[in-house]
């Protein structure tokens, strides 16, 4: 039989859970929201925004947590500055609107899709931001944008 003491340390631990779980989902709302779905962001959709949340109440714990993390390095805009980036490496609007596309999880045929641009086209740009930075290839790229 559990003592009064007991039982409010236990009732306090699984309060303690339950806020947890809800920092959890907001900080995977937070980052999710930054992300965009068919040429609109997340955050931007109320419905999007909502079933976010009832994506994330439903999946284990760690889960959300691994992946608010993977969402933590790949988000785009407001965590990265990609306007001191571009200016550092004397990238073009053109350029610039590829980093975007690849740090926000798209490829080079991807990012050529949702602009409206040819696959060869993106390639050059893509190219350019290599030879530009110095980069030696996407990932370093990516890279060298989080690391600011």
């Amino acid at each position: 039989m559990m003592t009064t003491g007991e039982k409010m340390a236990k009732e306090q631990d699984r309060n303690d859970d339950e806020n947890d779980e809800t920092d959890t989902v907001e900080a995977f709302l937070t980052y999710a929201q930054l992300f965009e779905f068919d040429g609109e962001r997340l955050g931007d959709v109320p419905i999007w925004q909502q079933r976010m949340r009832e994506i994330a109440q439903h999946l284990p714990e760690e889960t959300v947590k691994a992946l608010t993390d993977r969402m933590r390095h790949a988000a785009p805009g407001e965590l990265t500055d990609y306007h001191a980036f571009s200016q550092r490496y004397n990238l073009t609007v053109s350029e610039k609107k590829l980093l975007v596309s690849l740090a926000g999880g798209f490829s080079v045929p991807d990012h050529a899709r949702r602009t409206g641009i040819s696959v060869n086209t993106a390639r050059v740009h893509m190219q350019n931001l290599l030879d530009k930075t110095g980069a030696g290839g996407q990932v370093d790229l990516i890279k060298m944008l989080l690391a600011g």
